[in-house]
């Protein structure tokens, strides 16, 4: 599964959403996290970036979110979780050293989600009821709640990198 990242221009809707009810985003157990495989990087077949993919597992994997509506109609937490989960990162930065371009997370393949959860908090049945379908898709279309997770991912690691220049 292929999601891209802030560095396309598709959607773009999407970003305005997550951005206007998500909020304060937390990972659990990534010190547990370890590289599965080789980092292999790509430096000939764009002259401006390198791209890099990263593949990583994470064992116990925890990533919450608040979420609030207007007027605080509804709030809670958003909840995945995994007993392993395994990515591929693939992010394109510059090949010059101090360069302006940004670095770029094109995209984020799963590999691995043994036991992936998508769960809500805050509405009471609402929310054990959203829980439930995403139970059941993740079951019988794995790529639905996936899809969204890895959206949710691509979304605040590109706010991160934005924000917190990597030494590069």
């Amino acid at each position: 599964m292929q999601i891209y990242g802030a560095g396309t221009t598709s959607g773009t809707s999407v970003e305005t959403t997550l951005r206007k009810y998500l909020h304060n985003p937390r990972l659990f157990n990534l010190s547990k996290g370890r590289i599965h495989g080789e980092i292999t990087v790509d430096c000939t077949s764009n002259p401006v970036y390198a791209v890099l993919r990263i593949p990583l597992m994470v064992p116990g994997f925890v990533f919450i979110y608040d979420y609030i509506f207007p007027g605080y109609l509804a709030y809670g937490k958003v909840i995945i979780t995994s007993d392993n989960l395994g990515m591929i990162f693939t992010i394109e930065t510059p090949l010059a050293a101090r360069s302006t371009e940004r670095t770029i997370i094109t995209s984020i393949d799963v590999f691995r989600s043994d036991d992936f959860k998508l769960s809500f908090t805050g509405l009471g049945p609402v929310t054990r009821a959203l829980s439930s379908v995403f139970y059941v898709a993740y079951r019988v279309f794995p790529s639905v709640p996936l899809g969204l997770f890895t959206v949710l991912t691509v979304r605040i690691l590109q706010e991160y990198i934005d924000n917190n220049p990597l030494p590069l």
